[in-house]
């Protein structure tokens, strides 16, 4: 028997300063400032072993993050900026804090067996246990009357005007959904999650190989960094589950010049999480992270590589899906209930295709050079449930060129290299703010150059 032992330690740092025109307009209406950090420590271990027809692998895994966020916004003209006329005053700012708690416990392990020259069978388990605390805090900022608007608005639902509560300096504004009180928001979420996979293996003398797998996934539950007016809003989601079957063939064709690969995959979600709304009732319908119940996703990928002649590299490679909500009602972006079912995911193309090509040529005993070139086309989507038209992402299309020499071991390489080389416009993505629907413009047409030195 042969053990291997594995220890992996991971730590990182991340901080984050960044400017936002948030309004979608012309006006100088709302310009924010995100302020962020991370940090986190991860520790893996595992033990691999091999006997005769079986392989192993048994393990855990811990994993600490703490992450604060704030933001400061300055809302400085336009009809955003009254939100109560003849009421309260313009506000000037806004601001919000938050702290993320999340600590993950997991073990898992991993099992293969040859059960003969071609056949492989593989199944795999792992536990997670995670714990998330979450501290909210919407701000008036500097200026007090966005949290006079709101302290108004909490004493109006708790039947109390004429009397308003003061707005404490830089305190939390948002009105609590229980008490309907001005307070931070405290919350924690504890889930824990079994998943598995198990795969069937085929390789045929010709190399080529067949699968078939079958997955049951997750992904962890969460709480969002919003703007606020209500707790309610950083309510965290549920865990999304998946379970994922596909069939597939790997398969080289022609001594290995041209290779094909093709598959078909159906993906079972429950409790999906997407951004949505939901109901208030001092507000209506606010911004937040919701689960959709039960939806669904099959579709067919497929690629082929091709060398024709010596240098000469081709891949084309493409996938068609087709998403769908099976049973969720929600608010929409006008906030209007809506049943979604048979909506399309947001940011789901139909159709998406890569074609590359490259060819490359010796120059010298010690030097290779090369050009080429890569087109990528996406279809129509939506940035929003219920396939709303004013926020549909029109189809597009993009041409990248490049062109270098590099050394024959690869030891460095100089590439000059355009992307987006036709200057194509398309959004990348947009969402509705108030009465603006703010789109996000893809990068144009840039060119540059890349140095690369190995050692």
């Amino acid at each position: 028997m042969r053990l291997t032992l594995t220890t992996i330690s991971g730590y990182q740092r991340f901080h984050q300063d960044k400017h936002l025109d948030e309004d979608g307009t012309a006006l100088q209406a709302l310009d924010f400032r995100q302020l962020g950090q991370v940090g986190s420590f991860n520790q893996e271990t595992r033990l691999a072993g091999e006997t005769g027809r079986w392989r192993w692998l048994a393990g855990g895994y811990a994993a600490w993050q703490k992450s604060d966020e704030s933001f400061a916004g300055d809302v400085v003209s336009g009809s955003l900026a009254e939100p109560l006329p003849g009421i309260f005053p313009r506000f000037t700012t806004v601001g919000g804090a938050f702290e993320f708690h999340k600590r993950d416990l997991a073990a898992f392990g991993n099992v293969e067996y040859r059960a003969g020259e071609h056949l492989t069978l593989i199944g795999g388990l792992r536990y997670t246990n995670s714990l998330q605390r979450f501290y909210g805090c919407q701000q008036s900022g500097s200026d007090p009357a966005l949290g006079e608007t709101l302290a108004y608005l909490s004493a109006a639902a708790r039947g109390v005007l004429p009397s308003v509560d003061p707005v404490p300096q830089s305190g939390c504004i948002q009105i609590d959904a229980a008490t309907l009180q001005q307070v931070a928001t405290h919350d924690r979420l504890a889930e824990s999650n079994v998943s598995w996979r198990g795969n069937v293996n085929y390789k045929t003398d010709g190399s080529s190989l067949l699968y078939a797998s079958i997955a049951k996934g997750f992904k962890s539950g969460s709480f969002p960094s919003l703007s606020v007016s209500s707790s309610l809003q950083f309510a965290p989601v549920s865990q999304e589950s998946l379970l994922a079957c596909e069939v597939g063939i790997k398969a080289p064709i022609s001594g290995g010049m041209v290779r094909v690969e093709a598959s078909g995959f159906y993906y079972d979600y429950r409790n999906k999480q997407v951004r949505g709304r939901v109901a208030d009732p001092v507000f209506g319908a606010v911004e937040a992270l919701v689960n959709i119940p039960k939806s669904r996703v099959f579709g067919f990928q497929g690629s082929l590589r091709a060398r024709p002649a010596r240098g000469l590299d081709l891949g084309v490679s493409a996938v068609v899906v087709d998403s769908k909500v099976q049973r969720f009602t929600g608010y929409d972006q006008n906030g209007v209930l809506t049943d979604f079912a048979g909506s399309p995911f947001p940011y789901s193309p139909r159709f998406q295709m890569v074609a590359n090509a490259t060819y490359e040529w010796t120059v010298g005993a010690d030097l290779r050079s090369f050009v080429g070139a890569d087109l990528t086309h996406h279809s129509a989507t939506n940035a929003s449930l219920g396939d709303d038209p004013e926020l549909r992402l029109r189809p597009y299309a993009t041409l990248d060129l490049r062109a270098g020499v590099r050394a024959a071991d690869d030891s460095w390489s100089m590439i000059v290299w355009g992307r987006n080389v036709t200057n194509a416009y398309y959004w990348n993505n947009m969402y509705r703010f108030t009465d603006t629907l703010v789109r996000i413009a893809a990068r144009p047409v840039t060119h540059g150059l890349t140095l690369s030195i190995r050692r």
